[in-house]
């Protein structure tokens, strides 16, 4: 029917009425489409089939869309700003993760059983007889090879995260150009990859301390494990990348209104190759 368009076409056959671009409806289709990938990933649990029914649907959609944008039934006007369609992108990741937990959970609350299919797992432990200090404040045993190698990983990924920081447009960067300029501020950022470097060396130079051990898991428990992995990770993969994805469309936004208030010209043409601008041309000029 959007292809058609038979609504449309009877209005302006009956009604003589004049052939306007609608204005597309991002929030409704935003939310339906949300709708129907959550209770797919729901239903496919009693009927896989779903599965490939929401794949359809989301691929005819994606053409038809495309086609009525195309041939402009629908006016390209975003009535989202960015970081909305950013958490929305988000949570429906995290929609999947929470589908993956639930899923983790069926699978390990299975009762076990003699006829169980098992597999030989390899993991790390801790060997017999290595030094171990106690945790403050808890009754675990820590090898004090592990701990070292631990501290000098983490103290790696967080001089990282502050060269992410100072570099260009990190939350620091401008602090730290202000007060040592160009030049130290790169000098700056190079010590400190360095050192991130150098400390991640040292940390695989200590070692873990840990020895590979085997086990036998029986396999809906290795099923549960890792999708719980799997969501974990994109959980905490949409938070960094809202993160970041929130901080540049910020940081673009700032620089075009620092110059339209400093008065300088706004390039029409610059800004209709930035990536998302795509059939703007008539809706900008």
């Amino acid at each position: 029917c959007q292809l058609l368009q038979l609504g449309r076409l009877c209005a302006q056959c009956c009604l003589c009425l004049p052939f306007e671009a609608w204005p597309f409806p991002w929030g409704y289709w935003y939310a339906w489409s949300m709708s129907i990938l959550v209770v797919s990933l729901a239903m496919s649990v009693l009927m896989p089939t779903q599965i490939l029914l929401a794949t359809l649907f989301f691929f005819l959609l994606r053409r038809v869309h495309k086609e009525c944008l195309k041939t402009g039934v629908f006016q390209m006007k975003f009535d989202m700003d960015a970081v909305a369609e950013i958490s929305i992108a988000c949570w429906i990741l995290r929609g999947v993760s929470i589908f993956w937990i639930l899923m983790g959970l069926f699978f390990f609350s299975q009762p076990r059983d003699s006829g169980d299919m098992v597999i030989t797992l390899s993991f790390l432990a801790v060997p017999e007889g290595c030094h171990t200090f106690v945790l403050p404040g808890t009754n675990w045993h820590v090898p004090v090879q592990s701990a070292v190698f631990g501290a000098l990983l983490l103290t790696s990924v967080g001089a990282w995260y502050l060269t992410y920081l100072l570099s260009y447009g990190g939350s620091l960067e401008r602090k730290m150009w202000r007060r040592v300029g160009e030049g130290g501020h790169a000098f700056v950022v190079g010590c400190v990859q360095v050192a991130a470097l150098g400390l991640l060396i040292g940390a695989i130079w200590n070692g873990t301390g840990l020895h590979w051990k085997q086990t036998k898991v029986p396999l809906h428990n290795l099923f549960a494990v890792v999708l719980w992995f799997f969501a974990i990770t994109v959980i905490a993969a949409s938070f960094i990348v809202r993160h970041i994805l929130t901080r540049k469309a910020k940081h673009k936004t700032g620089d075009m209104e620092k110059l339209l208030d400093q008065g300088h010209p706004l390039d029409l043409n610059q800004l209709l190759k930035e990536e998302g601008m795509e059939g703007m041309e008539g809706l900008v000029r």
